[in-house]
């Protein structure tokens, strides 16, 4: 009758007042919906006209400002070459190159290092401890700002380099002594380029061969010197971390490339960035990390080197919108920037607007829903307090129910009927063990005869000499004694994980491992034993100083498979146990009054128990109607 069917009650759905309100709230989100999307999809189209100017307006200052500097560093580099004092090669300072070239250092934020390549292989170097990654290369005193390199050649001797240290205000701090050196200007790119080009020179992409960094050198000859190179070092990273700072928003990527196509620098680079690979010469960004930039320059590529061109692409599941121009730093030297950025950080304001838009519709609607929400739980809150009711009986929680109030005649009669049923149940409990009940009502399986073997541990109980007590007693008298005595023994058999098959008269048959699953059911058994006899200890301590009869209870406990499961007629069913174990148990109960014990156990139990509880064997016996004698032990606590 109770148990799980696919009625209303049980099936999975919404609540009544959602589907109302659903109704009424779906009518006003489809209008707020179709109005938002129109004003997304016309604000869109302008947000992004809007944004690819803005991309090209912001492109083109980001040009003008790094043209500007390289055409700067270009214009301080041709000056520094047609000065004098740098027209002198070999050791020391007579014609004050160091401040010179501090002096032009310090003009030039961006730069890594200065320097002078003589044809006879002399080398002149200022560099910045402030910047790049000479601190960290350089073993100078930590107050260094600056460190001037001389490499010079001794005609009977090797070359050797010196290097110098200075504090920011030029004070001299440490000078090396001559070191072997191989670093020869005259074989580096930038000195080879500016040989063989009028003008300044640009190089491909290198590792600076002190440092380990990548970057490039804008160099040019010496006009009163000649074979003489000026040079200016700058990074990569530094140029990346200069475009970084340009983006419009923090999805954008800027990227530099040369006039041959070669990616020179972007945004966000780093020393990891750089290595062996695809560039000219044998440098190449490594961009398998910054996979946008890969692609964004692998477009641009795509696209040939127009002055300016404009692209929208799909990537990484954004749609992007990048811009590429061309700029000229010096009349003979071209370079390309490009830009591009996430067209949803772009759109992002008009979005917002649009989410706002929209949450201000869902506000109205809801402010205009109150009404309908509030019948609509008026009416289905009594049926989800019935189904909160329902629930409970199918976990067999049969407590009383708080009381429902509803005007619908047809709700107070569900309430009534769940009361009955409730009623039933709980009289029915008082019959047949709860577990029981619960586990046929959650297997949603009409119980039929049969069983299955199961290994179970099997407990009786009786009191002795109980018929003399009985005897004594008026029948009253004697059912309000074994009430008070079964009520002791139920609570030490269920609190400790058994079940009450029958009360046997005086006598009581429980079990352990049937119908719930339970590991180490023996030692549960025995525990519950020794529970048992100390709580009647106690009871008939009071019976005594009442001056009432004790009831002396002795135990018998055995393990074995039996076969449990419901036994009678298609009409009455009874869950029981049924086997010879059963019938051993019963007898090991009945042979404590040949040895004056409480309880004994089967061999089986003594040695499933014997590291927990102690036990002393007793005898080996020939029980009635056994053909085979067995171990009997007596269970006792350890103390």
């Amino acid at each position: 009758m109770f148990l799980r069917q696919p009625t209303a009650i049980f099936t999975a759905g919404r609540p009544l007042h959602v589907h109302i309100s659903f109704i009424f709230g779906s009518l006003f989100l489809i209008l707020a919906v179709a109005l938002v999307a129109f004003a997304y999809v016309t604000g869109r189209a302008t947000a992004l006209s809007q944004a690819s100017a803005l991309v090209d307006a912001k492109l083109d200052n980001l040009i003008s400002r790094s043209v500007g500097q390289l055409t700067e560093i270009e214009a301080i580099v041709a000056a520094l070459a047609n000065t004098s004092k740098l027209a002198v090669a070999g050791r020391g300072d007579p014609t004050g190159k160091l401040a010179l070239l501090r002096d032009t250092l310090s003009r030039l934020p961006i730069a890594d290092g200065l320097y002078v390549g003589y044809p006879n292989g002399d080398f002149a170097h200022l560099v910045s401890l402030e910047r790049g990654a000479w601190r960290r290369t350089l073993s100078a005193p930590p107050a260094t700002s600056f460190a001037f390199r001389v490499i010079s050649v001794d005609p009977n001797g090797p070359r050797s380099s010196i290097w110098t240290f200075f504090d920011s205000a030029g004070r001299f701090l440490k000078r090396t002594e001559p070191a072997d050196t191989d670093y020869d200007p005259r074989v580096r790119p930038w000195f080879k380029l500016a040989q063989a080009k009028a003008g300044m020179a640009w190089t491909p992409p290198y590792v600076f061969a002190t440092t380990g960094q990548t970057g490039f050198t804008i160099s040019t000859i010496m006009p009163d010197m000649p074979g003489a190179v000026v040079g200016v070092d700058l990074t990569l990273q530094h140029l990346g971390q200069i475009f970084e700072q340009q983006k419009i928003t923090p999805g954008t990527r800027v990227m530099l490339f040369d006039s041959k196509g070669g990616l020179l620098a972007f945004s966000g680079m780093n020393e990891a960035n750089s290595g062996k690979g695809i560039t000219h010469g044998d440098i190449i960004l490594r961009t398998e990390r910054e996979p946008l930039i890969h692609e964004v320059y692998r477009r641009s590529s795509e696209l040939g080197r127009a002055r300016a061109r404009s692209f929208s692409f799909k990537f990484g599941g954004q749609d992007y919108i990048a811009t590429v121009k061309s700029a000229w730093p010096s009349a003979n030297q071209r370079v390309f920037m490009a830009m591009a950025t996430p067209v949803r950080e772009l759109t992002a304001d008009v979005a917002r607007s649009n989410l706002n838009a929209l949450g201000i519709s869902i506000l109205v609607a809801l402010m205009s829903l109150p009404v309908v929400v509030f019948a609509a739980r008026k009416i289905s809150r009594p049926l989800h307090q019935l189904s909160g009711e329902a629930r409970k009986i199918e976990s067999f929680d049969l407590a009383d129910s708080v009381p429902i109030r509803s005007r619908i005649t047809e709700v107070r009669e569900l309430e009534e009927a769940m009361g009955s049923a409730k009623l039933g149940l709980r009289t029915f409990g008082l019959y047949v063990p709860v577990d029981l009940v619960r586990q046929i009502l959650n297997s949603g399986v009409s119980p039929t005869l049969g069983g299955e073997r199961r290994t179970l541990t099997v407990m009786f109980s009786d009191i002795q000499d109980f018929t003399s007590i009985a005897e004594a007693l008026a029948p009253e008298e004697v059912m309000l004694l074994l009430s008070e005595y079964f009520s002791i023994a139920s609570k030490a058999i269920l609190g400790n994980g058994g079940s009450i098959d029958k009360f046997l008269g005086d006598g009581i048959f429980a079990r352990w491992n049937a119908p719930q699953r339970i590991d180490e059911h023996e030692v549960w058994a025995c525990r519950c034993a020794l529970e048992f006899q100390e709580q009647i200890s106690l009871f008939n301590e009071r019976q005594r100083s009442r001056g009432k009869p004790v009831l002396e209870t002795r135990i018998g406990i055995h393990t074995g498979v039996a076969v449990v499961g419901n036994i009678g007629t298609a009409d009455r069913l009874e869950y029981t146990a049924l086997g010879d174990m059963v019938n051993i148990a019963a007898r090991l109960e009945q042979i404590n009054k040949n040895y004056q014990t409480r309880i004994l156990v089967s061999a089986e139990v003594a040695v499933a128990v014997a590291n927990t509880f102690g036990v002393r064997r007793i005898d080996e016996v020939l029980l009635k109607g056994r053909k085979q004698a067995i171990k009997v032990f007596e269970l006792y606590p350890y103390t």
